[in-house]
Formats: C-alpha cells, sequence, structure tokens
C-alpha cells in the first residue's frame, strides 16, 4: 500500500492559498525558508514523516493506518522589534489555526487530522526581527 504525500502537500498548499483569511500571506511548498522580512507573513509546507501500522484486530475493510506528517513554517517579522514580530505571529498563528479546523480532512486527503504541536523561534533576519512557528502536524488515513 502506498500513500501519495505529495497529494496532501499540494492540497493544503491551495487550501491555505485560496483562504481569504490568510490573503498577504506567502504560502510555498518545499522550497527553503524565507530569509527576508519584506515576505512576511510566510508560510512553508514541508513533508516531515509518515508511518504505517497494521491493524490485526477487527480490522475489517480497513487493515492498515497511515500517519503522514507535515511541518508547516510559519514566520512573522517587524522592522520595530522583537515583541511586535511575536504579536505578528500569534495574529498570523490564530489564523491558520482557524483555516486547518475548518479542513481537518485537507481536502479529502487524510480521513482526519488528528493533531498537532507548536515549536517557536527566534531571530534576526535581513531586514527586521524574526519569529517562527514550526507546526507538527499528524493525519490519519485507513486503508
Amino acid at each position: 500500500m502506498a500513500f501519495n504525500f505529495n497529494t496532501m502537500a499540494k492540497t493544503l498548499e491551495s487550501i491555505l492559498k485560496d483562504d481569504e483569511r490568510l490573503a498577504g500571506f506567502t504560502v510555498q511548498r518545499s522550497e527553503p525558508p524565507n530569509e527576508t522580512a519584506d515576505r512576511t507573513p510566510w508560510i512553508g509546507i514541508y513533508k516531515a514523516s509518515e508511518s504505517y501500522e497494521p491493524h490485526t484486530i477487527a480490522a475489517g475493510q480497513m487493515p492498515w493506518k497511515v500517519m503522514p506528517g507535515l511541518i508547516l513554517v510559519l514566520q512573522c517579522a517587524s522592522l520595530k522589534s522583537g515583541s511586535d514580530a511575536d504579536e505578528r505571529l500569534e495574529n498570523a498563528k490564530r489564523l491558520l489555526f482557524e483555516v486547518l479546523e475548518d479542513n481537518l480532512t485537507i481536502g479529502g486527503t487524510v480521513h482526519m487530522v488528528n493533531g498537532w504541536d507548536v515549536e517557536y523561534e527566534y531571530g534576526g533576519g535581513v531586514g527586521g526581527y524574526f519569529v517562527s512557528a514550526t507546526i507538527n502536524l499528524q493525519g490519519e488515513i485507513r486503508a
């Protein structure tokens, strides 16, 4: 059994680009991380992992579970201060989470997004103060 990860990543890219709540965001798939403040808010989409598990008890018609993982890197920047960049990141993260919560099957490519976790990074970059949130998104497919 094989899972086409590119379909999931491309579908998520389209969902994020097409949602009006993320108008003004730069969304890219499988591209190097952003390094300039004028391209923020920026979302990078990357393949992270895929796990396959057999179901031997009461498997029925779906004996396998596939758990694909995507990494979303959300970046914001400010010319003023690190705290301003952090406020921008929290606002952008709230909008991104709203879009994700409204699309928990990622356009039908997974049965359900069953969780995500967030890690933060702070630093400078070309043209400002940078903050980023790395979001590890976990999906589940029964096949």
